[in-house]
């Protein structure tokens, strides 16, 4: 997206349009919000706990894409993750949780590692 933005050529274009579908059909979770960290090539969700700094580059890649194209949808989805940073993992100014559950409930460790359990 970036090199999209900076550098003009389509083909970054089109790599940065392929990526973005690619989020949001394979690892954006459409009930919870964020994302998934790990998938199957056909989108079957591996792990579902939602480390922070994972959702921290899902918000940049999207917001990277917004900014390169002026997706508003890109945008709304950045800031809506945005928003579950900030009202569930976030317990003190400039603190967060490292890694939530599907759900956005404090969950040890760091998320890697552990298979899909019960949803």
């Amino acid at each position: 997206s970036t090199a999209y933005r900076v550098l003009g050529d389509e083909i970054y274009k089109e790599k940065a349009d392929y990526t973005y579908q690619e989020l949001v059909s394979r690892f954006y979770d459409k009930e919870f919000g964020g994302a998934y960290t790990t998938v199957t090539a056909t989108g079957e969700v591996v792990t579902t706990d939602k480390p922070n700094y994972c959702e921290a580059f899902f918000i940049m890649g999207l917001a990277a894409y917004a900014r390169a194209t002026g997706d508003d949808d890109a945008k709304k989805l950045a800031m809506e993750t945005f928003e579950l940073m900030e009202t569930k993992c976030k317990f003190a100014p400039g603190c967060y949780y490292g890694n939530m559950t599907r759900q956005w409930e404090k969950s040890e460790g760091m998320g890697f590692g552990k298979r899909k359990g019960p949803a």
